[in-house]
């Protein structure tokens, strides 16, 4: 999706095939958290990856709160990527 808003319009037809979101802390409108918030509440069961170029640790310290969640500084690769859905899904 474009932006984060874009993403919560169309949950409604996605939210039977959707387990884990990936994204951006920092973006328009709302930031990743924020994001995660508005759709676990249609998907109670979602996991999520959240990815920033930025090391901001107020965002890493309420990520941590979030369980199934991770966090992954940019830039990273396919393995990094790998990892993190292999850790969300097995996360106990």
């Amino acid at each position: 999706f474009n932006n984060p808003v874009d993403a919560i319009e169309a949950i409604d037809s996605y939210k039977d095939s959707i387990t884990i979101l990936i994204t951006d802390i920092i973006m328009p409108n709302m930031n990743g958290v924020e994001l995660f918030e508005k759709i676990k509440s249609f998907i109670p069961s979602l996991k999520a990856i959240f990815i920033s170029g930025y090391s901001d640790e107020a965002f890493k310290e309420k990520i941590n709160g979030i369980h199934q969640s991770c966090f992954m500084q940019k830039p990273f690769t396919f393995e990094d990527l790998k990892n993190a859905l292999f850790m969300v899904n097995h996360h106990e």
